[in-house]
């Protein structure tokens, strides 16, 4: 099973990991979700996404395709205050309006795991973006 979207780190900050399992609401409900930031007229979670070209070309790969026949973006990092702002925004509007999304428990919880995150990565100058397991090809 994929993990969820999850901020990753530009740069490692010690004893500083997702919580395990966290993201999936938000990977499931991203429609709905960025659909809410553009009316809070916020940046939409889905453009804080990104990978590592290596990374993509890898799991390509895996999957029998060839990397080289696809144009692979580069990898992009954001400032933890963009993400805030957002983040901040969408559990303020959610905690107002509870049934605006489904599994409302959910996103909020893996909102709050993003806020904790990108608390921390502001307070180490660490950009970020989020981003999502991808799983080996099943055997």
């Amino acid at each position: 099973m994929a993990g969820g979207w999850q901020v990753l780190f530009e740069n490692s900050i010690d004893g500083v990991e997702p919580t395990p399992g966290s993201g999936v609401a938000l990977l499931y409900q991203q429609r709905l979700i960025d659909e809410l930031a553009t009316k809070l007229d916020v940046t939409p979670l889905s453009k804080f996404f990104s990978r590592s070209p290596d990374e993509v070309a890898e799991y390509l790969h895996q999957q029998g395709l060839d990397p080289a026949k696809f144009d692979l973006p580069e990898e992009e990092w954001f400032e933890p205050d963009e993400g805030l702002t957002t983040v901040q925004a969408l559990l303020a509007q959610l905690r107002a309006e509870p049934g605006s999304v489904p599994q409302y428990d959910k996103v909020v919880r893996d909102l709050e795991e993003s806020e904790r995150l990108l608390n921390v990565a502001m307070l180490h100058d660490v950009r970020f973006h989020l981003a999502r397991t991808l799983s080996a090809p099943h055997e």
